[in-house]
């Protein structure tokens, strides 16, 4: 049978539970710094994401131009869609007589840096 008697089992179940209590306190800890860790890594995801595109905020009159921003802008009032670099490029090489660059932000030399393939006129094909 068994060796021990009630109360050396009884000491013993009860070390193994305190044991066992505090690898478990031990594993939340764990989870918790975890999940601030892939919380945090979501908000920069968030964050790079913004900052890697472009908004155009529209005027509201035909005489105010349009103003081109940096994704991550705080002068931006408008929170107008997010748009890639090459079609920012795109929409300031085609409407460079109706859009400014935000002085704030400055997107230009972001945008210079985009490559875009040379403008060729439609040949009616």
């Amino acid at each position: 049978m068994n060796d021990q008697d009630p109360e050396e089992r009884l000491a013993k179940h009860k070390s193994v539970a305190a044991w066992l209590e505090y690898q478990l306190q031990q594993e939340i800890r764990i989870i918790a710094a975890l999940e601030r860790e892939v919380a945090e890594h979501e908000r920069r995801k968030k964050v790079a994401h913004r900052e890697l595109r472009f908004v155009v905020e529209r005027s509201w009159t035909e005489e105010t131009p349009d103003a081109m921003h940096r994704g991550n802008c705080r002068k931006n009032r408008s929170g107008g869609e997010l748009i890639e670099g090459q079609e920012a490029a795109l929409i300031m090489r085609d409407r460079s007589d109706h859009i400014i660059a935000c002085a704030t932000c400055n997107p230009l030399p972001a945008l210079k840096a985009v490559y875009l393939t040379p403008h060729t006129p439609d040949e009616g094909a």
